[in-house]
């Protein structure tokens, strides 16, 4: 794949798809470029029901969103979920997603000023998202990592004394 000049520093995401060609081997599309204050941080990107999902951290002191972009080329980029609930802050966006048991979760956080942060794990059916977890930990205890094992789903985090980590 070629690379060419960018000019700017916003999030853009490529296709990468066979070349008609043979040039190559590859063309490219550019099927997002995101020029949105407050989606500057990508965290995490995942596949699910023919979609790619891409969440944001967000540093506008806005609520970070996890966008969807359609397995189509030709169909822009949507908001998937907003969180809800307090205040936005500057620090605070989605950490990490993981498809399971048919079922994809994307766990956010957000820290307060008050030394504490809010975690939620989202979960989307392909329908609805709904919270399937939700807590108030000391900010260096936030879930960062969501991973499957079998049959169960780890949030995994960090702590300044040890770790803490969550079942689903």
């Amino acid at each position: 794949v070629e690379r060419g000049t960018i000019t700017s520093v916003d999030p853009m995401f490529f296709q990468l798809r066979p070349s008609p060609t043979g040039y190559n081997g590859w063309t490219t599309s550019n099927v997002q470029s995101n020029t949105d204050a407050d989606k500057r941080d990508v965290m995490c990107m995942k596949s699910y029901g023919g979609n790619l999902y891409i969440g944001y951290a967000s540093v506008a002191g806005t609520f970070s969103t996890l966008d969807v972009l359609s397995g189509d080329p030709d169909v822009a980029y949507a908001v998937s979920l907003t969180p809800s609930g307090g205040t936005a802050q500057t620090s605070n966006g989605f950490v990490s997603m993981e498809v399971f048991k048919s079922n994809l979760y994307a766990a956010w956080w957000i820290a307060t000023s008050a030394g504490t942060a809010t975690v939620k794990i989202y979960k989307f059916d392909g329908t609805t998202w709904t919270t399937a977890y939700s807590t108030t930990l000391v900010a260096e205890q936030v879930p960062y990592k969501l991973r499957v094992d079998g049959d169960y789903l780890y949030a995994f985090g960090c702590a300044s004394a040890g770790g803490t980590q969550h079942w689903l």
